[in-house]
């Protein structure tokens, strides 16, 4: 379930499995396209190896590809090299999830539509109860949004009824034996937003107030916050100003 954010990360993923087991890695399969959960599957490229993503990842990796190799050749320096943005051979539908049948054990694969992004996809071990969310969750580092904020509270809100032995989020530590208390963190502050900029639009407000007073007092429960608040602002208020 996502192959890190290089070449070398993957490569280290790959390693690591081999320290432990010597089957092969049948599936790959990525959460979603942002870089830090893809861009290492070129080290699981091989003839055996099924790539998996949601439906519309193909599209989400076609609009973004030129961006995403210029930005983070440069950032990643030498450990950019030899990657690849490799997409998905076999895709799951919001329609109907998908059940890999891996032996003594089945994954269900579910997409999903507009949340953290137009193209989430979880992945739920059924043997142990443990759930892979992909960016659906974040645990102490902020959230970062590029779908829909309403989205987003509406599926979390479901994972807050629903009962896992063990989550996976896709930034911040696993939880083990979790309740429902694991996805309050991100769904205060995801409301506190949405609340905050509906009353700014109330009152005919502008999104560069909305980008200096909603949710101030967020700042000290997030890693990361000063770099990605001020665009999940605006991104929600563009959503928002429209209900």
């Amino acid at each position: 379930m996502d192959s890190g954010g290089s070449y070398r990360e993957g490569t280290h993923l790959k390693q690591a499995i081999k320290s432990v087991t010597s089957l092969p890695v049948c599936y790959v399969i990525n959460t979603h396209v942002h870089p830090d959960h893809m861009l290492g599957n070129a080290a699981f490229d091989d003839e055996q190896t099924i790539f998996i993503g949601h439906e519309k990842m193909p599209n989400a990796m076609a609009s973004r590809l030129a961006h995403y190799q210029r930005q983070f050749s440069e950032i990643l320096g030498s450990a950019y090299n030899g990657t690849e943005f490799i997409g998905p051979d076999q895709l799951v539908t919001t329609s109907e999830p998908t059940t890999l049948d891996l032996g003594n054990r089945s994954l269900l694969l579910t997409a999903y539509t507009t949340a953290h992004t137009d193209h989430d996809l979880t992945v739920l071990d059924q043997k142990t109860n443990t759930l892979w969310t992909g960016d659906l969750l974040f645990r102490e580092r902020i959230p970062a949004l590029d779908g829909s904020i309403n989205g987003w509270i509406a599926i979390l809100e479901k994972f807050q009824q629903q009962s896992f032995h063990a989550i996976i989020p896709g930034h911040g530590p696993a939880a083990i034996g979790a309740e429902s208390a694991v996805w309050q963190p991100i769904l205060t502050y995801l409301k506190t937003v949405r609340t905050d900029i509906r009353e700014i639009i109330q009152d005919m407000g502008t999104i560069d107030q909305a980008t200096e007073t909603v949710a101030p007092n967020a700042c000290s429960n997030w890693q990361l916050f000063q770099h990605y608040h001020r665009r999940n602002v605006t991104a929600a208020f563009v959503e928002l100003e429209w209900e």
